[in-house]
């Protein structure tokens, strides 16, 4: 926590807020105090009419309800103005108020000691809610009103009856109360400003920070000092990234990512990875989903342990998808919570947002230059291999082919051409991956049997495999597709089972409204559930078994995009057990299966044809 604190002292962020007069200057003008005058000047101006009335009533005195009448048509300009806190409104405001007090005390004919509470209420207000030019202006003009006052001219004076210095000791108390609570409404309001200005200061440097940091780097550290930021400027107790993950023993939920915390409890509770069920809190979820700001003082509480929790959560989204969320806490038991500045915090955690999508990028990034070398070796090693044995075999008919029986030289024969196929299957994906990329991968689609495509497979594949493979397809079953990429994609699926799966491999087809689909499932062990999220991908390879060489991981992200530029799909289901794949293709007008087309050894049950390979028949005449 140190090393973050040292950031805010080493970086090179300046203040501008103003200090001394020039704050009081701009807070003055502010149009939050003008609104302060305002309400100040409403106020005052009702006790005054009702002050004065009431002299009018107690000593039958003309004059104080004349005075009340002057206090009226205060209390209705600044009722008016209320709504208009422009300059030019409040100087126009004062000028007024002060003619009304300069008529009002040479009406009244107050004594001279009299004279001088209001001619200092009539100085101070322009010069604290106005710039010295114009209060100089106002301050001459009241001058001139109280030089006025002190005319021997007598208009409505108080009863004679009146001690002079009871109306002095009035005039005095009116005034001076409402100046002094003129100064200090004013030094309230200041005070206000300048809270609020350390504030839009404190945020200021928080968004300098995050900005600086999370727009310009990928490592932790970044983010935790974007955190660190955003606690001091919050005065929160502690700020936090939660990312969306969630598994199925918890269900959808956050994972706090990193935290930048102050008070012990917190900190403890941060030691160990706090994990945030959605399930119990789905109306916080769904805000949260929804791009709301939202509070998680129920959540943070439960996970934390601490029932004196008040949390705040912004949401965080990543490429436009809800991945998270910014969260700040605050202790209630060490006093109240300030008000955060929820714009600031959407901005920040906009911000990390587009840190947590360039993080990722990177990351895979370096994956995909960490693999680089890998896929060529793979590459290399899946060509060079074949090409080897191919090599070896025709040196050996090459040197001394009389010395070989019949029966091995065809089988060394079959074995080059095995090996030939293998080398043209991953030409073939390679080719289909890169035409993808630019869109130039075409399709011819006609009528496909897919037991026949299935069987043409199984026939080129016969003779190295040792596999048990159970066949149930129907003659009637045909696609509406190009069968060159039917036979590519069952071909991958096949070599996908062979590579991967167990002893045991079932392929079936079906048929499911518009659809045809075939179905490849095998003994297994499956797919992990941290790989079947991106089985699809280019480059993605499980782990074989001791004896089988690994592929360079495009088959499967291959037969999908073949798939579905046949208007179908290739997925893999988890309903019907371990590395289960369907292959979903439209389909076409079937027609009747001709007789001799099954393939040898073909079983018709019903409409259904089931083809048993045993791994003693592979390879044999």
């Amino acid at each position: 926590m140190g090393q973050n604190i040292g950031l805010f002292q080493s970086e090179q962020i300046e203040d501008v807020a103003p200090t001394g007069a020039g704050f009081v200057r701009s807070a003055l003008a502010s149009s939050d105090l003008r609104t302060v005058w305002n309400e100040f000047r409403f106020r005052g101006s009702i006790a005054t009419l009702l002050a004065c009335a009431g002299l009018g009533i107690l000593w039958s005195w003309a004059g104080g309800f004349v005075l009340a009448l002057i206090a009226a048509i205060s209390v209705i300009d600044s009722n008016a103005r209320r709504k208009r806190i422009d300059g030019e409104s409040t100087y126009k405001s004062i000028a007024l108020d002060v003619t009304l007090i300069g008529a009002a005390i040479f009406i009244a004919d107050l004594p001279p000691a009299a004279i001088g509470t209001p001619y200092l209420y009539m100085m101070a207000v322009p010069l604290l809610l106005l710039p010295l030019r114009q209060a100089t202006l106002l301050i001459g003009y009241a001058t001139a009103w109280a030089a006025i006052s002190l005319t021997p001219i007598s208009i409505l004076a108080p009863p004679s009856t009146i001690d002079p210095g009871l109306v002095t000791a009035i005039a005095f108390s009116i005034f001076a109360v409402l100046l002094l609570f003129l100064i200090g409404t004013v030094a309230v309001s200041l005070e206000s400003s300048r809270q609020a200005t350390d504030q839009r200061l404190s945020n200021q440097r928080a968004l300098t920070l995050a900005g600086q940091r999370l727009l310009s780097e990928t490592d932790g550290s970044a983010l935790t000092d974007a955190l660190e930021a955003i606690r001091q400027s919050t005065g929160a107790d502690a700020a936090f990234v939660a990312e969306n993950r969630g598994n199925r023993k918890t269900g959808p939920a956050a994972v706090v990512k990193q935290v930048a915390a102050q008070i012990d409890d917190i900190s403890q509770s941060t030691s160990t990875e706090w994990t945030l069920p959605y399930m119990q809190h789905r109306e916080a979820a769904a805000a949260l989903a929804r791009g709301e700001a939202v509070r998680l003082d129920e959540m943070l509480s439960v996970a934390m342990g601490l029932s004196t929790v008040s949390a705040l959560g912004v949401p965080v989204n990543v490429r436009g998808e809800w991945a998270g969320f910014l969260g700040i806490a605050h202790d209630t038991a060490k006093g109240p919570v300030p008000e955060p500045d929820l714009s600031v915090l959407e901005t920040i955690a906009a911000m990390i947002g587009a840190f947590m999508e360039r993080q990722d990028a990177y990351h895979r990034l370096e994956k995909l230059i960490r693999s680089k070398d890998q896929f060529l070796a793979s590459v290399s090693h899946e060509i060079r291999t074949p090409l080897t044995s191919v090599l070896g075999f025709a040196s050996l008919l090459q040197e001394d082919p009389e010395q070989l029986s019949t029966e091995d030289g065809r089988e060394i024969i079959e074995l080059i051409r095995h090996q030939a196929l293998e080398v043209s299957d991953l030409v073939e994906d390679l080719l289909v991956a890169a035409r993808a990329e630019i869109d130039a991968v075409n399709v011819v689609k006609e009528p496909v049997r897919l037991a026949d495509e299935i069987n043409s497979v199984l026939s080129a594949r016969l003779g190295t495999d040792h596999s048990d493979i159970f066949v149930a397809a129907s003659q009637t079953h045909q696609a509406l597709a190009d069968p060159t990429r039917v036979r590519q994609i069952i071909r991958n699926l096949l070599t996908n089972a062979l590579r991967y799966g167990g002893e045991q491999i079932t392929i079936t087809t079906h048929r499911d409204g518009p659809e045809v689909l075939i179905v490849f499932s095998d003994n297994g062990n499956g797919i992990p559930d941290e790989l079947r999220k991106r089985v699809f991908e280019p480059y993605e390879r499980g782990e074989s078994g001791i004896t089988k060489p690994e592929s360079i991981g495009l088959g499967l992200a291959v037969s999908r995009q073949l798939a579905r530029l046949m208007d179908g799909d290739l997925t893999l289901r988890s309903d019907l057990g371990s590395a289960t794949f369907q292959l979903a293709l439209p389909r076409a007008i079937e027609k009747a299966s001709e007789e001799g087309a099954l393939p040898e050894g073909a079983v018709v049950i019903g409409s259904e044809v089931h083809i048993t390979v045993a791994p003693s028949e592979w390879g044999t005449e």
